[in-house]
């Protein structure tokens, strides 16, 4: 299984990316996020053959054919626990495209290239005294895509701190797809963390990658969310009703008072 970890982020001189080969024993990466925020799987090169790269010595998602970014990679250190040790390291140079995902390895060519798109997050928070814009790109995968999204969002929104008990979350979230029409949407949620802004729009996103009548190719995915410490949280007080029965088709006016927390 996969474990996740905390990692390293910045970036690595142009003179040791150069240095840095797939090679049998060299880390092998799968970055599923780059840019602002990277999120990636580190493995291990098992055999290089020409263009082609093997590595993992274990399935990675196992089913087969795969389109994902393949990065060579830098390895800073091993933290050794009893239970189970691991690596923090961190990709250096995209150089091909993982094409093949079995049972006993995972396969790459050098050269190709796997499709990902951009992905822009943009964070107003009550405790920020500017606004933090992230420019990432994302690896488009129906299964992995709305996961990383989940964790590139809470992980930007939450960058200085939980949330106070009293909060409410304007948002604003745009999907390009190609050859349609954006799809746009805004909310706002009050006193339930992320989880309605994560939920509508990673959901939404798992809907499209997981079309069932035809392929969806999302060209980008915008977030713009606004967090203020206070509730919105409205209850309603009174409701008239202008009649007590009422007829098919027939209209019925109703006056009602709203009352905010």
């Amino acid at each position: 299984g996969l474990m996740a970890v905390s990692g390293i982020g910045g970036g690595v001189d142009a003179d040791k990316s150069e240095e840095v080969q797939l090679v049998p024993g060299a880390c092998l990466v799968v970055p599923l996020v780059t840019g602002d925020i990277a999120i990636e799987v580190i493995g291990t090169v098992t055999e290089v053959a020409g263009d082609m790269v093997y590595g993992f010595g274990h399935s990675f998602l196992g089913y087969g054919p795969i389109d994902l970014p393949m990065a060579t990679g830098q390895v800073h250190t091993v933290v050794s626990r009893l239970n189970r040790s691991f690596k923090f390291a961190s990709a250096i140079e995209i150089v091909g495209a993982l094409t093949t995902d079995e049972a006993t390895a995972v396969c790459g060519r050098i050269g190709a290239k796997a499709r990902m798109f951009p992905l822009t997050i943009r964070i107003d928070r009550y405790n920020d005294p500017e606004q933090r814009v992230y420019n990432c790109r994302v690896a488009d995968n129906r299964l992995l895509t709305p996961l990383v999204l989940r964790f590139a969002v809470a992980g930007a929104a939450l960058c200085l701190g939980s949330l106070p008990p009293d909060h409410m979350i304007e948002y604003k979230v745009t999907i390009g797809i190609e050859d349609a029409e954006s799809i746009t949407f805004e909310n706002v949620s009050t006193a339930v963390g992320l989880s309605e802004l994560i939920m509508e729009s990673v959901g939404s996103v798992a809907i499209l990658l997981n079309n069932p009548y035809k392929k969806v190719d999302i060209q980008s995915i915008d977030f713009d969310v606004r967090i203020k410490p206070k509730n919105v949280v409205s209850h309603i007080w009174s409701l008239d009703l202008s009649d007590s029965t009422v007829k098919a088709e027939q209209y019925l006016a109703n006056e009602h008072i709203f009352a905010m927390a």
